[in-house]
């Protein structure tokens, strides 16, 4: 079965949109392939930049079935109305890492710490929302940490999947957002082969979560319509 076979129902998708910039911007979708090589990819209402997206650069299309990801490259053939974009397929492609796509906004209770060498450095403590994925977090602090700062982190989940060991990292970006709440973003460097796969699973778990409940809000009045 063909890539396009798959595509043949809807599918919550994430796509990775080229920009004027010169960055991708990743969004969530409902795609379709029902007159081949062309797919239909609808988004939620007022999400979609029109004016941001470079239509003459190449997408990345993201889904899932039976557990098992799968990744597209297409071009963008055209815009219908402002929810929805017609894509050309490209190519099949296979990330390296699961990592680089399964990621997701979610809550998470996080401890953490600023410096490994120091003892004595403060824990703090967080419970809320997070990006997260196998390979880093982005997560919300008090007070800003400086680029290259080594953090360790314990991370919980709830059951099925419960606490990781400690898991060491390097920061890799800082961002202070409109309401000045201040984030940074962790790279892991130093993490068990069973806490990445945990918080695979977990990122999993999430996505399909979520993106359950995003698939009736944007696919449904287009299944009506047909």
């Amino acid at each position: 079965m063909s890539i396009l076979d798959l595509l043949a129902e809807h599918k919550v998708c994430r796509i990775n949109l080229p920009t004027w910039s010169g960055t991708a911007l990743t969004l969530e979708c409902v795609a379709r392939c029902s007159s081949p090589p062309e797919i239909e990819a609808n988004f939620l209402p007022k999400t979609l930049p029109l004016d941001e997206i470079n239509t003459s650069g190449i997408c990345q299309l993201y889904f899932e079935m039976a557990s098992q990801p799968h990744a597209v490259k297409t071009g963008i053939s055209g815009t219908v109305g402002e929810d929805r974009l017609q894509l050309s397929y490209l190519e099949v492609f296979h990330p390296t890492q699961q990592r680089e796509y399964f990621r997701v906004d979610t809550e998470v209770e996080l401890e953490f710490k600023h410096d490994r060498t120091e003892a004595e450095a403060a824990i703090e403590s967080y419970q809320g929302r997070v990006n997260l994925s196998g390979g880093g977090i982005y997560f919300p602090v008090r007070q800003l940490v400086p680029v290259r700062s080594k953090i360790i982190l314990h991370l919980g989940f709830g059951d099925p999947f419960g606490k990781t060991r400690e898991i060491a990292g390097d920061v890799v970006r800082i961002h202070r957002s409109r309401h000045r709440q201040q984030w940074v973003g962790v790279k892991f460097t130093q993490i068990s082969i069973q806490d990445r796969d945990r918080i695979i699973a977990f990122c999993l778990s999430e996505q399909r979560r979520i993106l359950r409940q995003r698939v009736q809000t944007i696919a449904a009045p287009e299944m009506i319509s047909e």
